[in-house]
This record gives C-alpha cells, structure tokens and sequence, in this order.
C-alpha cells in the first residue's frame, strides 16, 4: 500500500531528484536502478499493484482468520465457498459459477465446477473493482489496455481454478460440519447430522464412541438415531446468549480514525474491521456448555450431539502448530540472516507468540503508548 500511496512523490523522485545525485551516472548502469524507471514509466504498473493489493484483501479475508487457534472447522466450507465466489464474480458471469437451489443463489457443487474453463468464460468487460479499475481505464493507450486487461483475466481464471482444485469443497464432512455451527441452528440439515454421526461411529468404531459419548447403544443406527433426536431438540431449545456471545464490551475502538483505515479508503477496498461486531465465544466452548445442559430430570440433554459436535472440532483446519512454527523460523532466518542468535531468535518468537495469543496486532493497539515506543526504541543500547 505505501508503494500506491507514494507512487507520484516516486516518480518525481527517480525522474527528477535523484538526477542531481553526484553518482547518477553510475545508477544508470545498475540493472535494478534501470529495471524500477522502467516500472514507474510503464501504465500499467499502477494497475498491476492495486489489483494485487485487492486480491490479497479477498485472501485476508480467509486467511487471517484461519490463523487462530480456535477450532474452525465448522466455518471453513462457507469460507472456501465465499472465497471462490469472491474471486470469481470479478470475472464470470454468475451463471457460470453460481445456481438456484431452495430459492437462494448459492455456488455450484465441485463436480460441475471442475470441469469449468474459467479462462474461455470470462466476461468482455470485467469490473476489477476498487483503484485497479480506475487506474486501467486511465491508461490511454487501447492496446496496452486490451493487453493488460487480458492478463488480469487470465491471473484471476488461474486463481480460480487453483481454489476450486485445492480447497475442500468436494469433502462431505466439512461441508455437513456447518449443520452444527450455532448460526445454522435454524436450519433443517438434520440429513447432514445423520452422515457426520454414522462417518464418526464407523471411523471410531462403538466401543470407543461408546466411552467418548457415554452411551450404552450399542448399534450404530441408535447411535445415529440419538444424535438426530437431540439434533431436533436443539433446533427448538432456548440457548442462553451468554453461551455464544462474551459479556461485555471491547476495549477496542475500532471507530476513531486510523492509518490502515485510511488507506483502505484510497483504494476503495472496506477495512476489514470497519464493522464492529460483538465478539463471540469459542464454538467449542459452546458446545461444551450445551453438552452440560439438563432436564427435569437431571439428566444431559444433548450429550450424543455435544460429544458429535466436539469430535468433529478436534478435526484441524490448518497446520500444527509445530508445523507453523518452521515456517515462522524459517522466514525470521531469511530476514536476519543465519547469523542471528539464538536468544534473539527466541525472543522475537516469544513476542509474536503472545500477540497471535492475544488477537494479533489490532487487538493490541491500546497498548501501544509513548512508553512501549521508549522501550522499542532503546532495546538496542547498552
């Protein structure tokens, strides 16, 4: 973003100022130097960084959330699905990638879109959105503008059919997993909890589910039929708001002004916190608390449909954390070198870890005062 925000002040700077250095003459010869005037001269730079910085907003979308710890296997179909119709409805006609099912527009089923050649369907005109599409129809050149349109088209049909081929939307239990998410409540996907409950009592087998589940069935179509029973239940029961939503109010101001904010703005792309929504409890916390429910009888209410609902999150939606934490090494070595020690290396991974712990960095942003900016500041001295 700081690239498109001084994109004006760095051509004034590489066209004009730096000719007075004393060792112009020099700069001309580096490639690198010759390879950025190059850039900066050519239209379609602009362009071609605004549409990157709009892509990476659709991806941020799904990929920051995926970050956290917090179980979510239960949101990632709908997220998989809301990011290839995000992608796709730059490019295509909605009817290439989206069909009516119980009058609601919804995207098409894997088998139909894996045989879509996103790249021969897309649209004449395509509305890039945002900053991109205002810089690529300033360029006055029809040629350059039909060439690097084209281009576009052909990146977004790429990343299309990536997603589609990658990501799970083809895989039953996730897209049955969404049946047991709060939200979904209200809706008849009592089938969708039918093949989750026998998928999980096949896998595990009845004995274990019979210790996991404290139950005494002893057939897997009674297992089946007791996680539906309370499915139905569940649909009707009066949950406590305190059991999805936290108490209370953020400390997070997320209406003053900021810097991101802005930014944002300048490439007419929504901030990614410019809604202010209550925080809502873990969705295993929830599931626990429903697992702890009881009748007049005293006994638990929806103990089949909790022990179902928190097998299913044990599933993971990502990497270990071991597994994450090689990557995060592997970037910090790249950044400062193999020569780093190995306190220091501990003790960038400490920091980042207790900021992924607490939300990431904008949830910390009323910490960050004259002090910390001190203390930043004089880690260095001796």
């Amino acid at each position: 973003m700081g690239i498109i925000e001084q994109y004006k002040n760095l051509k004034e700077y590489f066209f004009t100022t730096i000719k007075e250095d004393p060792d112009y003459k020099n700069l001309e010869k580096n490639e690198r130097f010759v390879r950025i005037v190059k850039a900066l001269k050519s239209e379609t730079t602009l362009v071609c960084c605004c549409f990157a910085v709009y892509i990476a907003s659709l991806f941020r979308k799904f990929v920051v959330p995926l970050q956290s710890t917090s179980p979510m296997t239960l949101n990632l179909f709908q997220m998989c699905q809301d990011l290839i119709v995000a992608i796709c409805q730059t490019f295509l006609s909605q009817d290439v990638f989206m069909e009516q099912k119980k009058g609601q527009m919804t995207l098409k089923s894997y088998g139909k879109l894996k045989n879509v050649d996103f790249s021969k369907q897309t649209k004449e005109n395509c509305d890039f959105r945002t900053a991109a599409n205002r810089n690529l129809q300033s360029i006055s050149d029809q040629l350059i503008k039909k060439k690097i349109s084209s281009a576009l088209k052909k990146a977004l049909a790429s990343c299309a059919e990536y997603l589609v081929k990658k990501l799970p939307i083809n895989e039953q239990t996730v897209a049955d997993a969404r049946a047991l998410h709060p939200a979904k409540r209200l809706e008849n996907r009592e089938a969708a909890i039918g093949r989750l409950a026998y998928s999980v009592v096949k896998a595990a087998g009845i004995k274990n589910v019979q210790r996991e589940f404290g139950t005494q069935e002893s057939s897997i179509d009674r297992i089946v039929d007791a996680v539906k029973d309370e499915y139905k239940r569940w649909k009707l029961e009066t949950i406590p708001e305190s059991y999805f939503i936290e108490a209370g109010e953020s400390k997070l101001n997320l209406t003053r002004p900021s810097y991101w904010r802005e930014e944002y703005n300048l490439l007419d792309i929504e901030s990614p916190n410019a809604q202010k929504e209550n925080k809502c409890v873990p969705v295993d916390a929830y599931w626990i608390k429903v697992g702890l429910m009881k009748d007049e009888n005293g006994m638990k209410k929806y103990k089949h449909l909790s022990a179902l609902a928190l097998t299913i999150l044990t599933l993971s939606h990502g990497n270990a954390d071991p597994e994450r934490g090689f990557s995060i090494n592997k970037r910090l070595l790249k950044i400062h070198s193999v020569q780093i020690e190995q306190h220091i290396l501990v003790s960038i991974r400490l920091i980042k870890g207790w900021i992924m712990l607490k939300g990431g960095l904008i949830q910390l942003i009323d910490l960050i005062d004259l002090s910390l900016v001190r203390s930043v500041q004089s880690s260095h001295a001796k």
